[in-house]
C-alpha cells in the first residue's frame, strides 16, 4: 500500500503541471477568440461610421451645389 501511495506522490506534480497547462492553454486560445471578436466587432463599426460619414458628405455637397 505504501508503495502505491509514493507512487502516486511522485507522478503528482506531473499531473498537477498537466492540468494547469491544459487550462492556461485552453484559456490562451479563448481570449484570442475574445480578441477575434471583438476587432471584427470594431472594425465593422468603423466601417459603418465611414459609410455614414460618407452619406452625409454627399448629402451636405448636394445642398451646397444647389444652393
Amino acid at each position: 500500500m505504501s508503495e502505491k501511495k509514493e507512487g502516486q506522490l511522485i507522478e503528482l506534480p506531473f499531473v498537477l503541471s498537466r492540468i494547469a497547462f491544459d487550462s492556461g492553454l485552453s484559456m490562451g486560445l479563448s481570449l484570442a477568440r475574445l480578441a477575434q471578436i471583438m476587432t471584427r466587432s470594431v472594425d465593422a463599426g468603423i466601417e459603418r461610421y465611414i459609410e455614414l460619414m460618407e452619406s452625409e458628405m454627399r448629402t451636405t455637397r448636394e445642398k451646397v451645389k444647389v444652393e
